[in-house]
């Protein structure tokens, strides 16, 4: 690679870079010093941003993970999801595979 391409590409990066930093969405994750990391088994937890007695945070599980039935006392929650999964909430199915590929598609 020519010095002339490194710059190209670095200024592509940069360009990238900024345009993320300076978008609200930057903004919006604020990883708290204290406490922002969970591990249990196969699934990995980071908050993302904390206020409060509020957070948000972002779970990330290994393939094929299965979370057996439990409940957090205390607690209510929102899911999202960003990727493909099975989630089921009181015995519900809240999303299925197929739903999550739908969701992707129309995302797409």
């Amino acid at each position: 690679m020519t010095q002339e391409t490194l710059n190209q590409n670095k200024d592509v990066l940069t360009e990238f870079k900024d345009q993320y930093v300076n978008s609200d969405k930057f903004n919006k994750i604020q990883v708290p010093f204290n406490e922002p990391l969970m591990f249990v088994e196969d699934i990995t937890g980071l908050v993302l941003y904390r206020k409060g007695q509020f957070q948000i945070q972002l779970f990330i599980c290994v393939p094929n993970c299965y979370i057996p039935r439990h409940r957090h006392p205390n607690v209510d929650s929102y899911e999202l999801f960003l990727y493909g999964m099975n989630f089921n909430h009181s015995d519900q199915t809240v999303i299925d595979n197929d739903m999550a590929m739908e969701e992707h598609a129309r995302n797409a």
